[in-house]
């Protein structure tokens, strides 16, 4: 698990280093172009629509919708082989655009389809998160 110095270098001018940052205070952030408004997700360091290199870093509800997901059996990294299988979900953020974003499912796959709500929460870091905090989503009960 990286502690918390290795963590701030290899964040260290990354486009989406804000995105870490806020996730640590448990909020979700998404960039927001200053000059046209425009959402930008993956973040990067132009913004893809009128080239802006300004961006403000706008706290979202997180909360969305499943675009699509997997259910993953291969361990990719070694530190996640006690959690196989899991399930990663692309969410699509209804108060951000409809940028699309990925997290793990937190809980039960009860209830797992397109379409279907998600809230996001935080996951504190973790050696499986390689010591950055994570989102994960919960589905959200039918009806409220």
């Amino acid at each position: 698990m990286l502690d918390t110095d290795e963590a701030e270098h290899l964040l260290r001018g990354a486009p989406d280093a804000p995105f870490w940052e806020a996730l640590a205070k448990d909020e979700l952030r998404v960039p927001r172009c200053a000059a046209c408004a425009g959402w930008v997700w993956p973040a990067r360091p132009a913004c893809p629509t009128c080239t802006s290199t300004t961006f403000d870093w706008t706290e979202v509800t997180p909360e969305g919708t499943v675009y699509s997901w997997t259910r993953v059996w291969y361990p990719f990294v070694a530190v996640r082989v006690d959690e196989l299988p899991y399930v990663v979900l692309v969410v699509e953020l209804p108060h951000a655009g409809r940028v699309r974003i990925l997290g793990t499912l937190h809980g039960d796959e009860a209830g797992l389809a397109i379409g279907a709500p998600v809230n996001g929460i935080v996951a504190a870091p973790s050696a499986a998160t390689y010591g950055l905090p994570a989102l994960q989503w919960l589905l959200a009960e039918a009806g409220g």
